[in-house]
């Protein structure tokens, strides 16, 4: 998980959990006393009196938690607290499941996976053990099975082309990001169809032709789900 990602998150559990505890104390004991009331009715006063009151929870003898005797403070507390992390849910997107390396005969595994997943966001990572930067990667969306790089070597785009240009294959996207700096990438997506098998094969043979990479190497396989 990205340490950013975790830092919030630790920071929202650190700051939420002592509000959440005050909230669900502060509404027991009002729930409580609402109990008392109802169990001695001689204790409730007349519409037409005015009276001051304080409801308090001891912890042993030397700590005392004083409590309002109305719900909408807690439940406000609450409310609030579940909306924070249901933003925080809705906001930051699924998390990588994991990452290992293997070598080539695992490509199918890792394909297999995205394909079959549930999930419209799954994804996967294909690139070298030892140059993240030679990569490639798989979604299946609604639009089907793409499979999209980011080159940033310049000397990878032509190759890559050329490479789904011989099976007339044309990209869905084409574009250039910072553009001119040394964080230039070039985005290329190309939907393709096929068999979990067929997909494999397409990716194995990028590697080998496009890329130029040997058999034996070691790839990381990063997925997403």
């Amino acid at each position: 998980m990205n340490p950013l990602k975790i830092a919030l998150w630790s920071l929202v559990i650190v700051g939420l959990t002592p509000v959440v505890l005050l909230a669900v104390l502060n509404l027991t004991s009002t729930i409580a006393l609402a109990r008392h009331l109802k169990n001695n009715p001689e204790q409730q006063v007349d519409d037409g009196e005015v009276t001051l009151s304080q409801s308090y929870m001891e912890f042993g003898k030397r700590y005392r938690l004083e409590v309002t005797t109305s719900y909408w403070p807690s439940t406000a507390l609450l409310f609030g607290a579940g909306a924070v992390v249901a933003g925080l849910l809705y906001m930051i997107p699924p998390q990588t499941q994991f990452r290992e390396v293997h070598g080539f005969d695992k490509i199918e595994h890792y394909v297999e996976r995205v394909m079959n997943s549930r999930s419209p966001h799954a994804y996967l990572v294909v690139s070298l053990a030892e140059d993240e930067y030679t990569a490639l990667s798989i979604s299946d969306g609604d639009e089907g099975c793409s499979i999209d790089f980011y080159l940033t070597k310049k000397e990878q785009v032509a190759p890559v082309l050329a490479y789904f240009s011989k099976r007339e294959v044309e990209p869905t996207v084409d574009s250039i990001t910072e553009k001119g700096t040394e964080f230039e990438t070039h985005h290329l997506s190309f939907l393709v169809e096929g068999t979990t098998e067929e997909v494999t094969e397409l990716c194995r043979s990028v590697f080998l032709d496009a890329y130029g990479v040997e058999t034996n190497a070691e790839l990381l396989f990063t997925l997403g789900e």
